[in-house]
């Protein structure tokens, strides 16, 4: 099996990118509990955890809008409404 690593370059341009929208997405996190809108502490991660999905599935979704050439190949997520039960 032949592994091709991508140019350093590349991969430094990658690392870039994910730290500042992984940076990003921590301060919208912060703001998001800064902002004493949701007092039930279930409530507060599920608001954050949707806020950041949302966000950083955004954000690759503009870097790379067919997916294909990603961090990680294709970026899929399956949202599962609470009690759907996975289906």
């Amino acid at each position: 099996m032949t592994v091709t690593l991508a140019p350093a370059a590349e991969v430094d341009a990658r690392l870039a990118f994910a730290t500042r929208i992984a940076e990003a997405g921590g301060r919208r996190l912060l703001a998001v509990r800064g902002s004493g809108r949701w007092t039930d502490p279930d409530m507060l991660g599920d608001v954050g955890d949707q806020a950041a999905d949302g966000y950083l599935q955004g954000a690759l979704q503009a870097r790379w809008p067919d997916g294909r050439d990603g961090p990680f190949g294709t970026v899929h997520q399956r949202v599962v409404a609470p009690g759907a039960g996975g289906r």
